[in-house]
């Protein structure tokens, strides 16, 4: 076995094909959650490196044929990976179709002390023109703003500043109290993630 072979296996774990894939919704753009739960992707990885060690032991293949031929195999890919992904979608709900507003949310706890309470909310997992990395979002909040006693209570997405990124196993950690804007070393697409999610 070479580092090679296994690198490309690794490479094809975390790349856009697995880790990495993005979901797409009905509309064409990505929705929430964006990428596949990491247990999926660490049980598919298991199943593949087993079946692999299978081939090796009872086929006689080597190690580097085996990872290869796992990669390619769309059955395995479908089993392990497509139908989990499918159904692990299926039962989270669409937080576009959230239903009733939990009872704990900022909006229900002022709602319950100021009961003539104006609140509007701005949350891209619910609504995709609410996207504050466009200029005419920020207008609209400018001109709420501009109101007489408002209050403006924001909180970051939870993508790239959630803690349960500096948790293993896990994805890996894009920011921190020393580097809020983004770890230096990223590379330009999660770069570009950590930016499009700061305000």
């Amino acid at each position: 076995l070479k580092l090679e072979s296994f690198t490309k296996f690794v490479d094809f774990i975390l790349g856009d094909k697995v880790a990495n894939l993005r979901l797409p919704s009905s509309s064409g753009k990505e929705q929430f959650p964006p990428r596949p739960p990491w247990t999926i992707v660490l049980a598919f990885e298991y199943k593949l490196r087993a079946e692999a060690m299978r081939m090796v032991v009872e086929d006689g293949e080597t190690i580097a044929g085996a990872l290869e031929k796992v990669v390619k195999d769309p059955s395995l890919k479908e089993t392990y990976f497509t139908t989990p992904l499918a159904l692990h979608a299926a039962e989270q709900p669409s937080k576009y179709r959230k239903g009733p507003t939990r009872h704990c949310d900022i909006r229900s706890c002022l709602e319950k002390l100021v009961p003539n309470i104006v609140v509007r909310e701005f949350d891209i997992c619910r609504d995709d023109k609410h996207d504050l990395a466009q200029a005419n979002v920020w207008e609209e909040i400018y001109a709420v703003l501009a109101k007489p006693n408002t209050v403006f209570i924001t909180s970051p997405p939870c993508n790239t500043h959630s803690r349960a990124r500096h948790r293993k196993p896990g994805p890996q950690p894009l920011r921190s109290s020393v580097w809020p804007r983004g770890f230096p070393w990223l590379t330009p697409p999660k770069a570009a993630a950590v930016e499009a999610q700061t305000i």
